[in-house]
């Protein structure tokens, strides 16, 4: 048998064979291009993606940092307004020198709402008030005597909130004389008052809001008073019937145990009664944002002095709010730089009230 018979004998390739072997197994310039450009828009997406992300994570977690602290102060305020009381008891009452009848009453005061109500106007210097407070008795045990009352946790303390536009407190003295130090901020303050049971003002007077002022004006106020979180720049504090529409009970958002005030009516007298909830609305803008004001020492006008002066119209001047911060075309407050703001927003249900329309 030849050898060119031989069905096993292996092929040999040819040089026009292997030419036509190295063509169709290589790239053209035009498939390199295309594969190219098509990988150039792939990372082009992915990197367009991780910045993306990467902002948004940034962002974020620069947006809960700088509303950390006013987060833990508006869970501060809830908690310790949900421990308000008022120890509310039925007293006789008196006409022409005879008892007529049984009424409620109390000794210690339950007051909200805007200065009007609670007294801290411009005029108050430190206890000035930008829009609501709240000023209450609660079961704290706060007290500068430790050794008498340290064990008594439960002793009654005055408690209140407010805010102020005031500079920074606290900074040792020494360092103002230091060229390198900075000017003191001036900011938004939430404020808290804490006053200790041995300084109980509240029987000091009681028919009116007389004894917030004097403790506010009091030697002691300065240890009374510190500020838990900076750039809040409303407040406000609405009373609320829960049945059967979560009613307000306070029109004009002004709230107080010591009057049967100006209300529907519907709705029960204030009077020696606590509101059984009371939303609390809190709006906070960052530090970022408030660095674009400046320092001024008087209070930017975001168009606080004109709004929530009406429960109905919360929700409106809410957003009228909203618009003056982000500095939209035409805002009430004229306004012309953009804030970042967050609104904390939540109602408590006050434990120690006794609601009743009787």
């Amino acid at each position: 048998m030849s050898l060119s018979s031989n069905p096993r004998r292996q092929h040999r390739f040819q040089p026009q064979d292997a030419a036509s072997y190295c063509r169709c197994r290589a790239f053209t310039l035009v498939e390199m291009l295309v594969t190219l450009s098509v990988l150039s828009i792939l990372l082009l997406v992915i990197f367009s993606i991780i910045n993306q992300t990467s902002s948004m994570w940034t962002r974020t977690s620069r947006n809960v940092k700088q509303f950390q602290s006013a987060r833990v102060a508006f869970q501060t305020l809830t908690r310790l307004l949900s421990e308000a009381t008022l120890n509310t008891y039925y007293g006789v009452t008196y006409a022409g020198g005879k008892p007529t009848r049984y009424d409620r009453a109390s000794d210690l005061h339950f007051v909200s709402g805007t200065p009007l109500a609670t007294g801290l106007n411009a005029a108050s210097g430190p206890g000035s008030q930008i829009s609501h407070a709240v000023f209450f008795q609660a079961p704290l045990g706060n007290t500068d005597l430790p050794a008498k009352y340290g064990r008594l946790d439960s002793l009654l303390c005055v408690c209140g909130f407010y805010i102020q536009y005031a500079q920074e407190a606290g900074r040792p003295t020494f360092l103002e004389a230091m060229p390198s130090v900075p000017t003191k901020a001036w900011r938004f303050r939430l404020m808290q008052l804490v006053q200790p049971t041995e300084s109980f003002p509240v029987y000091s007077n009681t028919t009116g809001n007389g004894w917030i002022k004097n403790m506010m004006t009091a030697p002691a106020a300065g240890t009374w008073v510190h500020e838990i979180a900076d750039n809040v720049v409303a407040l406000v504090i609405m009373p609320v019937d829960p049945t059967p529409a979560a009613t307000s009970i306070a029109p004009n958002f002004d709230y107080d145990t010591r009057i049967n005030g100006a209300i529907p009516a519907q709705m029960p007298g204030t009077l020696a009664q606590l509101p059984p909830v009371v939303e609390v609305v809190m709006v906070v803008i960052d530090e970022k944002s408030l660095l674009k004001l400046g320092n001024p020492a008087t209070p930017p006008n975001f168009g606080q002095a004109t709004l929530f002066k009406s429960a109905a119209m919360l929700e409106a001047d809410l957003a009228t709010l909203q618009a003056n911060l982000n500095a939209s075309p035409g805002n009430a407050a004229g306004n012309r730089i953009s804030l970042e703001s967050r609104v904390f927003r939540t109602r408590v249900a006050l434990r120690g009230a006794k609601w009743t329309t009787e």
